[in-house]
Order: structure tokens, then C-alpha cells, then sequence
């Protein structure tokens, strides 16, 4: 599994461990200030995605659960 290229991020490619290390690699330091910087840049996809995912879901529990009390209250008229 190749890394994806800077720009071109997409949140379903699963990274392997060898991908973070070389792209951790790449930096050319030790600076655990550029390495953490480059985890977060890793990171940033699957956390945009993850919260879209939760957001959306959560809209869809509120519509859900609106629509089962909007129906019992018909029924029971």
C-alpha cells in the first residue's frame, strides 16, 4: 500500500505502519516537533471523516426518533 500524495488525502485508505515510518522518515529529523506534525497531518483525514460520520449519524438518530414519536402520536389518536 503506497502513501497517499500530499493534497490527495482520502479518508477510506487504510494506512499500514510501514507507511507512517516512512513517511515519518521523510521528514529527514528527529525533531519530535516535525514528527508529531506530520502524525497530526496523517491523522487529519480520519478525524474530518470520523466526526462527518458521528455528525451525520447523530442527524439521523434526532430524524429517527422524531419520526417514531410523530407516528405513536398518530396511532394513538
Amino acid at each position: 500500500m503506497g502513501l497517499v500524495p500530499a493534497g490527495a488525502k482520502n479518508p477510506f485508505t487504510k494506512i499500514d505502519k510501514q507507511s507512517v515510518i516512512g513517511t515519518l522518515k521523510a521528514t529527514g529529523s528527529r525533531d519530535r516537533d516535525i514528527l508529531y506534525a506530520q502524525k497530526s497531518e496523517l491523522l487529519a483525514p480520519s478525524i474530518i471523516f470520523g466526526w462527518w460520520c458521528w455528525s451525520f449519524g447523530k442527524k439521523n438518530i434526532v430524524t429517527v426518533e422524531a419520526g417514531y414519536t410523530e407516528y405513536l402520536a398518530r396511532r394513538q389518536t
